[in-house]
């Protein structure tokens, strides 16, 4: 039995974006969007995924938006852009906000 879409369900769709290949191409950072109905808005957070391992690592964690993931020229950090912070890095290796 087929189960009519509700005005709910759309907020649990999650959107995918910015896709960016690390200079490797083993990995490929993207943005992650989702929908917060109780404030009525979108936060969004830079996620990587691991081609080889099959593997997806949230590395940003805010109730904001962050947006277009930029891979270093070595492949270990990624710059980004945030509603907290005008510019940020992500050191690939410890995984950590700067």
């Amino acid at each position: 039995m087929k189960k009519n879409v509700e005005a709910m369900d759309l907020m649990k769709i999650h959107y995918v974006s910015d896709p960016r290949i690390s200079p490797d191409g083993r990995k490929i950072a993207f943005v992650k969007t989702n929908r917060d109905y109780k404030k009525d808005g979108y936060y969004s957070n830079i996620w990587l995924a691991d081609i080889e391992a099959n593997r997806y690592n949230q590395l940003t964690f805010m109730n904001g938006r962050t947006t277009n993931p930029q891979w270093s020229s070595d492949g270990k950090k990624i710059f980004f852009i945030s509603t907290f912070f005008l510019k940020a890095v992500i050191n690939i290796n410890s995984s950590q906000s700067q």
